[in-house]
């Protein structure tokens, strides 16, 4: 909440607050929803569901800067810079780390 409220998105200013409901009523079982509720609280694949974690420790406010991780050895630096610039991205600096 901290990194996104008043954040600038699409020229608009977004706000992120807490909200005064305690859970979030799910529909009943057989109820239409139109899938616009779901529940991923169990969800394995949340990444900052544990505490202390490497990913837990690795949230930052939001920046210009994108972190690009697990590419593949065979993949090259013009590789990369290529799959932005043709989607007309602008790649200002580029460096691979260990």
């Amino acid at each position: 909440m901290n990194h996104l409220d008043k954040l600038r998105l699409w020229g608009k200013a977004i706000r992120v607050m807490a909200s005064k409901h305690q859970a979030v009523q799910l529909p009943k079982e057989g109820q239409p929803d139109a899938g616009l509720t779901r529940d991923y609280s169990q969800n394995p694949l949340h990444r900052f569901k544990k505490p202390g974690s490497k990913n837990y420790q690795n949230i930052y406010p939001p920046s210009a800067t994108l972190h690009l991780s697990n590419i593949p050895s065979s993949c090259t630096e013009e590789d990369i810079k290529e799959a932005f610039t043709s989607n007309n991205f602008e790649v200002k600096a580029f460096k691979f780390f260990p």
